[in-house]
């Protein structure tokens, strides 16, 4: 929550990596095979900010179009969430994993904590598993597809961050916790307001 969210920007900001940071980041690039490499290249291409932006676009607009206002209006919310990642990197100035420590295979000249690309995949994966019954039209089976399938990339997404050292754990763990605190605020929120307009008519 976002007492674990601001314990994780603090000590972030104290130190340019946690306690385990290179153990976990070595013994996950220790995993050998094209079809794992390739896979964490996917998760990295698949994270890049803007196409999260085009995959939460594509859901908003199914939205719009099943008329369903108020998710979208939470979907907009959460996704203005993310102006925080850019701003928290800059806050905490935490510098990038190097090639001393690590196997840096995706270079970046932007600061490390928390990871945009972990910060960004729950905003959208995560509201993706919320609506995908509304998405597929209340169908069970096809809904639990959509489902595994955004876990799926969530996984992905936040392990090749760490894979390709473009970050440290601690920074795609901080990424994860800090967005997911976010939607859920906005989530509580929205149940508020949804009672209070349900109690005044």
């Amino acid at each position: 929550g976002l007492v674990a969210s601001l314990a994780l920007i603090i000590v972030a900001a104290g130190s340019s990596r946690q306690p385990g940071d290179l153990e976990v980041s070595k013994w996950l690039q220790s995993f050998e095979g094209e079809w794992f490499s390739k896979l964490m290249r996917f998760g990295d291409w698949i994270g890049e900010a803007w196409r999260l932006a085009i995959q939460g676009l594509l859901l908003l607009s199914v939205l719009l179009i099943l008329r369903r206002r108020r998710e979208a209006g939470f979907l907009l919310a959460v996704s203005a969430f993310y102006v925080i990642s850019p701003l928290l990197k800059i806050l905490v100035d935490r510098s990038r994993p190097d090639h001393e420590s690590i196997i840096v295979h995706a270079q970046s000249t932007s600061d490390s904590f928390p990871s945009g690309h972990a910060f960004g995949a729950i905003v959208v994966y995560v509201t993706v598993f919320m609506f995908a019954r509304i998405v597929t039209g209340g169908n069970d089976r096809a809904s639990l597809v959509l489902r595994i399938a955004a876990v799926f990339l969530l996984v992905i997404v936040a392990l090749s961050r760490v894979y390709l050292g473009a970050h440290w754990p601690s920074d795609v763990i901080g990424g994860l916790v800090i967005s997911s605190t976010g939607v859920a605020l906005i989530y509580r929120i929205k149940q508020r307001l949804e009672r209070k307009i349900a109690n005044e008519t």
